[in-house]
């Protein structure tokens, strides 16, 4: 085994890694699209205890994940830091994927506890996936550009998943089950936990080899090294702070956009088709970033493309909010040239987290707590999605929403238009303002970045 990260991989190494967000985004968009309508329209519970149990779910997060991040700094393993965690997880992820779909014939209370459960873990189970895998990421190659060029991969990959899982998950439950939804549900389940648990298991075999182990990360003391970083050092990390709360602010817009978009074209733009024709307009979008991603990073660094991608999601929502939607054809391009944008942005996020390892390694003298620092990208990720319902809720109840009327009132009306146009552009200005922040940090990580080459 190498004693360094390598510079240049194989092509084919490249995309069985990438294969991984085929699994990841699968899992997302199962729980985020179906998981509330499989709890509540098929099995009958409760929507309260349902949203009670997703958002403790969502809170133990936030706890859970720079606990992961901490276990995989301290992993002592002669199979690398990080995929021993994908050796062992693969499996047990797909299962409890398979398992959140799937209930028994148990009591009402007994049905609560086992959902309560099952989601609960399968959140864990992701987690102990998800960072290894990002953290991966940067042990296989320390090249920015071959960064670029695996974010660009995995782009393709988590494409390819939200644009099967969106469109084709209901009409096969309804195949699959035969018209019953609980079975169906239970197949899909199935489907779905066996290729989540395939991509994962393709990720740890593919990068034999390739993640740097060194010896003395094996040998040393179970306590790891005796420089370790407090945690003072790791909020003075500006790089990384700046970059989550970017990441936040831009998960908030989309999320609180996606989540009302399905009112806003039913009562505002009176063609629920719209929707789905704006689905298929932000995946040509999206696919858009990873065709250039390698050559913007040369170009223009990750810092900057942060900025411009930002900048772009602010520009869009706020023409839109201008020309009220007044114009379909002209709302596709923006909404199109928006979620290129956005893509831009969150594609390069995760490379800025990387580079500031290296501004720990410059402020502290130590080595930078890797996972750690990952898991806080899940954590931005995860809270930025999770926020958007209550928000959306919150402001539901403050406007004369009647569910399933024909029509709604101005106010509500309004409400849609502003929460699908203007806060979004907010929530991306704020982002790129905080995107300038970013480049006196980024001028001292590019003269380091030089210093650890020689």
């Amino acid at each position: 085994m190498e004693n360094k990260t390598q510079k240049k991989l194989p092509l084919k190494v490249k995309w069985l890694f990438a294969s991984g967000d085929f699994a990841k985004t699968l899992l997302v968009v199962l729980t985020a699209a179906y998981s509330l309508y499989f709890y509540t329209n098929v099995l009958h519970m409760d929507s309260k205890i349902v949203a009670t149990v997703i958002l403790i779910a969502k809170i133990w997060d936030f706890i859970n994940d720079p606990m992961m991040g901490t276990l995989v700094d301290r992993t002592k393993s002669k199979e690398g830091k990080c995929r021993i965690w994908i050796k062992y997880m693969s499996v047990p992820g797909g299962v409890i994927l398979a398992l959140n779909f799937f209930m028994p014939e148990f009591s009402s209370s007994g049905k609560i506890i086992w959902f309560a459960v099952t989601y609960v873990l399968q959140g864990m189970a992701s987690t102990a996936l998800m960072i290894p895998q990002n953290m991966l990421m940067a042990r296989l190659s320390s090249d920015p550009v071959e960064r670029a060029t695996l974010n660009a991969y995995r782009g393709y990959f988590g494409t390819a998943a939200n644009l099967i899982a969106g469109s084709f998950a209901i009409p096969f439950v309804i195949w699959a089950g035969n018209n019953n939804m609980r079975k169906g549900f239970v197949i899909l389940g199935i489907v779905c936990g066996i290729l989540y648990a395939i991509n994962y298991i393709i990720v740890y075999l593919c990068t034999k080899g390739y993640e740097p182990v060194d010896i003395a990360e094996v040998t040393s003391a179970a306590q790891g090294s005796k420089e370790k970083v407090k945690i003072t050092e790791v909020l003075s990390n500006w790089p990384w702070i700046i970059i989550l709360i970017v990441y936040f602010c831009i998960m908030v817009a989309v999320s609180v956009a996606s989540s009302t978009g399905l009112f806003y074209t039913q009562y505002n733009l009176q063609d629920v088709n719209i929707y789905s024709i704006m689905n298929a307009v932000a995946i040509v979008g999206s696919l858009a970033v990873y065709l250039v991603l390698s050559k913007m990073v040369s170009k223009f660094g990750n810092a900057k493309l942060v900025i411009i991608g930002s900048a772009i999601g602010t520009v869009t929502y706020l023409l839109r909010f201008i020309s009220h939607d007044a114009n379909i054809i002209i709302m596709y391009v923006l909404y199109a040239l928006g979620n290129f944008g956005q893509g831009l942005a969150t594609a390069v996020i995760m490379l800025v987290v990387y580079d500031s390892f290296i501004y720990m390694r410059y402020k502290t003298g130590k080595p930078a707590p890797e996972g750690l620092l990952v898991s806080g990208y899940s954590v931005a990720y995860k809270v930025g999605m999770a926020i958007a319902t209550p928000i959306a809720a919150a402001l539901l109840s403050v406007v004369p929403y009647v569910a399933e009327a024909q029509t709604q009132e101005a106010s509500v009306l309004m409400l849609f238009f502003y929460e699908n146009t203007l806060l979004p552009a907010i929530a991306f200005a704020v982002a790129t303002l905080l995107g300038f922040a970013l480049l006196k940090y980024d001028k001292i990580i590019q003269e380091q970045k030089a210093i650890e080459a020689e």
